[in-house]
């Protein structure tokens, strides 16, 4: 593998298309989309909810209920997205943002049917999956990036609690838990292709 040289564009491209949703989101809302949404605004702009179909399992990842919201995912996606992108590549990377998001939502739905979300924090939480993964490769197959275990098990598991040691009410822990899930699995399914790859062509 060649060592930090990949060219995030996927991070970037997220976050833009996040923005100019909640542009949209804020012309439809007003101050509502700055204070917080209603579950049934939320639900109108494409939230996952009980009677929603399939299609907001994917829709709900790009819809924010607030302004401190979209804030703090950005930031979030903007920090975990680069490192994801050196480690995986821009395929993997928006594979595994969809993978992680879509399937984590469903097991939301199949956990809890009553629960509604809106949000990128499990598609997020998913990078988080994949992140993890890569610390316990080989550090050949780490792209030059020091990516360590134990540090990168301690940013999950603060990325966790923290919103119940902060005392928010309205964040959907649950779709934290399966996002950070399924990009775990797409982590040690791509990781083992990554590694089967590379000792059928060797560099």
């Amino acid at each position: 593998m060649k060592h930090l040289e990949k060219r995030d564009i996927v991070t970037p491209t997220l976050i833009i298309i996040n923005i100019l949703l909640y542009i949209y989101n804020y012309a439809s809302n007003k101050q509502d989309a700055i204070n917080g949404l209603s579950v049934k605004q939320a639900n109108e702009l494409g939230g996952m909810h009980y009677q929603s179909g399939f299609l907001s399992y994917v829709t709900s990842l790009f819809i924010h209920g607030s302004l401190s919201h979209i804030m703090m995912n950005m930031l979030a996606l903007y920090a975990t997205g680069w490192v994801i992108a050196q480690f995986y590549g821009a395929w993997l990377y928006v594979i595994g943002y969809f993978v992680s998001g879509t399937v984590g939502n469903m097991l939301v739905a199949i956990i809890e049917p009553t629960n509604s979300s809106v949000g990128a924090s499990t598609a997020i939480f998913g990078l988080l999956g994949l992140m993890l993964v890569a610390s316990f490769m080989p550090e050949k197959y780490k792209n030059g990036l020091g990516l360590q275990p134990l540090y990168t098990l301690m940013i999950v598991i603060i990325a966790i609690v923290m919103p119940m040691i902060l005392g928010l009410t309205n964040v959907n822990i649950l779709a934290h838990v399966t996002g950070l899930i399924s990009g775990m699995v797409y982590g040690l399914i791509t990781m083992a292709w990554i590694i089967y790859s590379h000792r059928k062509n060797p560099e």
